[in-house]
């Protein structure tokens, strides 16, 4: 390379050589593009600097014929750049490899020397320099030149494998977490079928009619359960229809004894919720909460929209929850429904949800639920403030 004073250039970032071991370059257009236009970046440099120290040492030359004496060097270091990143993939930085790299600058100095002993006479007439002495001026020069281009190349290299690496690591990472969602979406879906298949066999002697409007209603609930294809999450709207049609079996069930009403904001319809995220929740009051008491109870099923944020409430005046030990931990344990609940939220949401069991003052317990507001998409989020829906479920003797 040509030039007076020139520092260190900044090689292309790599961007797309071959893999260590393939014995072909695939040199990519956008490779070509970054290396022709880094070069010219160090050609426009290194001649305006050349320019400055001349002129500062007295010595000035047109700026154009800096340009052109500047010029070969840089078009042969371009021309060169491919073959140096292929030899830094193929034969990476180490003892064992830098006499290759060495031989490799030499040869790279010797060809600079060489370009500039044929065309010296057309674009420096008054230079007198020797092949020998062009070689050993620029040696140092060139010597950098060469292992810049190594150096980048590596670090640009290895910076794309990590990179890789981590996009490899949270896809996997994704889909484990997708694999635990449907493992625990699956634990529900038995669950859930299992108790009303008992239900159903409780009514066939005593209730044949009854026992058949809770199949009708079981079949209901079996299509819309598979019409979401393993979705994890549905609009809120999609989810109370489900609960509705569930609500319906367990009125039958418990014939008067229990009933079950919502109340939602029009606006928290179009909300995005974990799939069957009330259901067992709601399984969960009946069976802890209002199934012991000979009298039954209301399980009532809260949602609203806090700005930014879904809030999901179940509540019961049942039982309650048991009172803590003498130590004072709680003497109860989470079952299936409330531990799969929690787990898919964390999986969901992380630390942007909240949720917790806790007793009512009136009486029974409240099962609460924060998670980020999310419109479904294809749902237009109601504006209306005609206040909030209300539906209620109640099976008469």
């Amino acid at each position: 390379m040509h030039s007076a004073d020139t520092r260190e250039p900044e090689p292309s970032p790599y961007a797309g050589v071959i893999a260590p071991g393939v014995s072909e370059t695939r040199l990519r257009p956008r490779t070509a593009l970054y290396i022709v236009a880094a070069w010219t970046f160090v050609l426009l440099f290194n001649t305006e600097q050349s320019y400055a120290s001349l002129a500062a040492s007295g010595r000035p030359l047109p700026w154009m014929q800096l340009f052109w004496l500047v010029l070969p060097g840089m078009v042969l270091w371009a021309l060169l750049t491919p073959l140096i990143m292929w030899l830094a993939i193929r034969y990476p930085l180490s003892w064992k490899t830098a006499p290759i790299h060495l031989l490799a600058a030499a040869v790279g100095c010797a060809l600079d020397a060489s370009l500039y002993h044929v065309v010296d006479p057309w674009v420096n007439p008054n230079g007198t320099r020797t092949w020998v002495a062009g070689f050993f001026r620029y040696m140092q020069i060139n010597t950098i030149c060469y292992f810049g281009v190594v150096v980048v190349t590596l670090v640009t290299r290895y910076a794309t494998m990590l990179r890789e690496k981590m996009v490899a690591a949270a896809e996997l990472n994704s889909q484990l977490t997708t694999a635990h969602l449907r493992s625990l979406q699956g634990q529900l879906r038995p669950h859930f079928l299992f108790n009303t298949l008992n239900t159903i066999a409780e009514l066939v002697h005593r209730d044949p009619e009854a026992a058949d409007r809770m199949i009708g209603r079981l079949g209901s609930l079996l299509r819309r359960s598979f019409d979401t294809h393993g979705d994890q999450e549905v609009s809120l709207e999609s989810e109370l229809e489900f609960l509705r049609d569930y609500s319906e079996i367990v009125c039958t069930r418990f014939r008067g004894r229990i009933s079950v009403t919502m109340t939602v904001d029009p606006e928290a319809l179009s909300a995005r919720v974990p799939s069957l995220v009330l259901q067992p929740l709601v399984e969960n009051a009946v069976r802890h909460g209002l199934e012991p008491r000979a009298e039954g109870g209301t399980v009532e099923i809260v949602a609203r929209r806090r700005l930014d944020v879904l809030e999901l409430e179940v509540r019961d005046d049942g039982c309650g929850l048991p009172s803590e030990d003498a130590s004072g931990v709680p003497s109860w344990r989470e079952g299936v429904g409330l531990r799969n609940t929690r787990d898919r939220l964390q999986h969901l949401y992380g630390s942007a949800h909240r949720f917790s069991v806790r007793s009512r003052v009136t009486g029974g317990a409240i099962v609460a639920i924060q998670i980020p507001f999310v419109a479904a998409s294809g749902s237009t989020p109601t504006t209306s403030h005609a206040g909030p829906l209300r539906h209620s479920l109640q099976i008469a003797r």
